[in-house]
């Protein structure tokens, strides 16, 4: 079966999942969050990409970023992978890919960029590993709704524009949680979106 062609446009905003092999763990404790986390603001840094929003589960990844080139995307997901895997199988004595094959990618529309970023925020509640978001430190809520610190975030011109400064904006984008939380219907289109990769617009 041929490999789905990658849509991409330069500045265009992607949401990427990632997904452990056989459904296993990716990570298996604070340390190995804590790790992914340092090479997510390591990489990007070093490649120029801005992340938006993401969240790290037990057993995938969710990312929304944008990139400069095609080939800052593939370089950007080929060193994150090569470097945790590498951590990874070192740290618990084993061998082989870490992931359930390619990442899955799909591209935003400007129009659904807000709408991308909560549902990545909400994928803990969304898979039931907690109740209340505010108990999952692995994700870019916190800095989203409460303007806590996260280096690994760059704002997107969209997020500039809910407010006048950064805690407006975070106060802004907290309210949308509240009230316009994403239905069934859209949760839906973006989740296929993704699984499907195709645009979300």
């Amino acid at each position: 079966m041929a490999r789905k062609i990658r849509l991409f446009f330069d500045d265009v905003s992607q949401y990427i999942v990632l997904r452990g092999i056989n459904r296993e763990h990716i990570f298996r404790d604070e340390e190995d969050f804590s790790f992914y986390k340092g090479l997510l603001e390591a990489v990007s840094g070093s490649l120029h990409v801005d992340i938006h929003a993401y969240c790290l589960l037990s057993k995938e990844i969710h990312f929304l970023a944008t990139f400069t080139s095609k080939e800052a995307l593939s370089r950007f997901m080929q060193s994150l992978s090569l470097k945790y895997i590498s951590y990874f199988n070192k740290k618990y004595k084993r061998k082989g890919t870490l992931w359930e094959g390619r990442y899955k990618n799909a591209l935003v529309e400007d129009m659904y960029l807000l709408q991308v970023m909560q549902y990545i925020e909400l994928a803990p509640i969304r898979e039931k590993v907690v109740e209340k978001l505010e108990s999952y430190p692995y994700s870019s809520y916190f800095k989203n709704t409460q303007n806590l610190d996260d280096k690994i975030l760059a704002k997107h011109d969209i997020y500039l524009f809910l407010g006048k400064d950064d805690k407006d904006r975070a106060n802004i984008y907290r309210n949308r949680f509240l009230n316009f939380p994403i239905n069934e219907k859209l949760s839906n289109y973006i989740s296929e979106s993704i699984n499907k990769q195709y645009i979300i617009g």
